[in-house]
């Protein structure tokens, strides 16, 4: 077993430890983030990999990813863990804003080596935040499987194989790897995002999918408004994930959710989640809340109302 696999294993293991207090886990957890990080940063550079985009008439799959300055130096770790996939993307395409990075050159050099013919890196003019992360790659590849990716997780090699599995059993809907299950008061709209809680049943009505850790999407059959950005910006400034959760719901199609185990992130020095950002300042609660009232007033269907 590749070390990386190995790694990520154990850490996912330490997920659903009920026995055990988590005054005990807490510190392990932690423990194998450090060593994980220092680890499979080597590993990779140490033991190369082969790519191959060729398929035999099946439909392209393509990772799309955005990351901004601060995360950009590591974002190599997580385009590694994706290129060394069982079951390869045709393409693994990282969205940059110019406005953020006016020069490639600039870039760093364990970024720009990977380049190659499964992985690109493309520049955009503005600064959409995360929802770069599917603007461009859903109007680029409408007719394609878009797979959306964070830029500060090492992805178990599994990934893209799991979800395109579930995807030909559950062909109508979107699939997903994490997520909360939505909690409702007694008039059918939702409670506060901060109650929510973890729920990992096959199929949920009420899930809520973190697009990051790795969720398949056939852009085609999302709502008309999905790459409106205008909109989705008004609505949702920070929080793409609340607007690609609406327009799924909007679209009548289901969530699937094939995983639970825990996410290996990338250390990053800055320490910056737009999820804390949003969750701690109720950011989350304000967008969903901007969502109900925009689309209940425009086509008297509210996406977040209790089914």
């Amino acid at each position: 077993m590749r070390i990386d696999s190995y790694l990520l294993r154990f850490y996912g293991a330490l997920y659903n430890r009920k026995n055990i207090p988590s005054r005990f886990l807490s510190p392990i957890r932690y423990a194998m983030r450090k060593l994980s990080n220092f680890v499979i940063p080597i590993y990779y550079k140490r033991n190369g990999f082969e790519t191959s985009n060729k398929r035999n008439g099946e439909r392209r799959i393509i990772v799309s990813l955005t990351s901004f300055p601060k995360r950009i130096d590591r974002v190599w770790i997580t385009i590694q863990s994706l290129l060394r996939q069982s079951r390869p993307a045709d393409y693994i395409v990282l969205y940059l804003s110019k406005e953020q990075f006016p020069r490639k050159e600039d870039l760093p050099y364990s970024l720009k080596t990977l380049e190659g013919k499964c992985f690109k890196i493309r520049f955009v003019d503005k600064d959409y935040r995360s929802h770069k992360k599917y603007l461009y790659s859903f109007n680029e590849y409408n007719n394609d499987i878009v797979i959306l990716a964070d830029d500060d997780i090492i992805y178990p090699m599994d990934m893209i194989e799991s979800l395109y599995l579930a995807h030909q059993k559950y062909p109508n809907s979107v699939i997903c790897r994490y997520g909360l299950k939505i909690r409702y008061n007694d008039d059918g709209l939702p409670a506060s995002y901060n109650t929510w809680e973890e729920d990992y049943n096959n199929y949920s009505e009420d899930f809520f999918f973190g697009s990051g850790g790795g969720t398949l999407f056939e852009p085609q059959k999302l709502y008309q408004d999905t790459t409106n950005i205008e909109i989705a910006r008004k609505l949702t400034p920070l929080a793409d994930d609340v607007w690609l959760n609406a327009m799924t719901r909007l679209s009548k199609q289901d969530v699937v959710v094939i995983s639970n185990k825990l996410l290996m992130p990338v250390i990053n020095s800055d320490n910056i989640r737009l999820t804390e950002e949003n969750v701690g300042n109720n950011k989350n609660d304000e967008q969903i809340s901007a969502v109900m009232l925009y689309y209940t007033d425009k086509i008297g269907m509210n996406p977040f109302f209790k089914q």
